[in-house]
């Protein structure tokens, strides 16, 4: 009698002698190592609205890459999005820096959900806390109506963005349910630009 073949081990999955809960101190030391990094080089005081238009400026062509670039890794940072996307309208003037705005966004979001997946996993998967489970339970059964809930209320906020990353949700499920949720906040911010950011 031959065995069946096995599964192949998933990349979300930690190694059977690895606790999932190490993989989330692992992450939470990398990111709190990178804001510590960016504010001791200065980065979190240079990385301004000013800063970013002048750059953009200065790039040309490359402008609009530029920004893009600066966004993701920004965001990466812990800098507020919301620099990026005031530099962004500031910049390119309120069509083109809202659609760059908004490309931005979903660049920075998926940067960071891929560099917290690949370092955690998926450790929220195996909560078995009730409490939480109820919360993962409702992402698992909606996983983009949950998602473009929470970008409604809460926006591009880092920690929205890890807890989604560290959970079972797919990446689709996670950039169509974010670029969803977007769409309101980002119009309005687009809209009423100059009187939120003059």
């Amino acid at each position: 009698m031959t065995n069946a073949p096995q599964e192949p081990p998933q990349p979300d999955d930690a190694p059977p002698n690895q606790s999932p809960w190490g993989r989330l101190v692992l992450v939470a030391v990398l990111l709190v190592g990178t804001y510590a990094l960016a504010s001791s080089m200065g980065w979190l005081d240079q990385l301004n609205t000013q800063w970013v238009q002048d750059t953009v400026a200065k790039a040309g062509w490359w402008g609009a890459p530029a920004f893009l670039g600066i966004f993701a890794a920004g965001y990466l940072a812990h800098i507020p999005a919301l620099v990026f996307i005031a530099a962004g309208l500031f910049a390119f003037g309120q069509v083109k820096g809202g659609v760059l705005a908004l490309l931005g966004s979903m660049l920075a979001l998926t940067c960071s959900f891929w560099f917290v997946r690949l370092v955690g996993g998926s450790p929220l998967a195996k909560v078995k806390n009730p409490r939480m489970r109820r919360m993962l339970d409702k992402l698992d059964d909606a996983p983009m109506r949950t998602t473009a809930l929470l970008r409604l209320f809460f926006f591009l906020a880092p920690p929205v963005t890890y807890t989604l990353a560290l959970s079972s949700i797919r990446f689709r499920d996670f950039f169509l349910g974010s670029m969803a949720g977007l769409v309101l906040p980002m119009t309005i911010i687009v809209l009423f630009y100059d009187v939120i950011f003059g």
